[in-house]
């Protein structure tokens, strides 16, 4: 649900200051709020497939996420493993995801830092696709049994 923790008015404050060769995609949204939005950003209440959301991620020069309540953030990851560079806010764990190879971390509700980060980030996809490589589900299974055995063998 796009709300104000999600950072739906960020977005707004960011459509009235963007230059004008920029249009914002929201994927999500109530039709309630798609008929609020101002008229650089497109509202697409949802996608009918994995498929289609991974054409508008590939799509996209650049994933802006300013949600300040994430535990984790998947779209942010999603959007790496299209090789889409992401700029985040440096609120809750989503900073984790984004590193200087693959994209940029702004403070929350920096405006003028989000545009100075989505105009001039400038990444490689295929360090995006490393990074969220970084997160698949193997993987991260096996840190985590990793660190659950190791404290389980120092509480002996």
């Amino acid at each position: 649900m796009w709300e104000k923790r999600k950072g739906l008015d960020d977005f707004i404050k960011l459509s009235k200051v963007l230059p004008n060769d920029y249009k914002i995609v929201l994927v999500g949204l109530s039709e309630k709020q798609i008929a609020a939005l101002p008229q650089n950003i497109l509202g697409i209440s949802r996608t009918e497939n994995i498929n289609q959301l991974v054409e508008i991620y590939s799509a996209a020069d650049v994933y802006v996420n300013t949600s300040v309540e994430e535990t984790m953030g998947l779209t942010t990851v999603e959007a790496l493993a299209c090789g889409t560079p992401a700029v985040v806010y440096n609120a809750t764990a989503v900073p984790e995801m984004v590193n200087e190879k693959c994209g940029k971390v702004v403070n929350a509700g920096d405006i003028d830092g989000l545009i100075k980060a989505i105009t001039t980030i400038d990444v490689k996809a295929e360090d995006c696709l490393l990074r969220a490589a970084e997160f698949e589900k193997d993987k991260q299974y096996n840190i985590y049994l990793k660190l659950y055995k190791n404290i389980l063998g120092s509480e002996k």
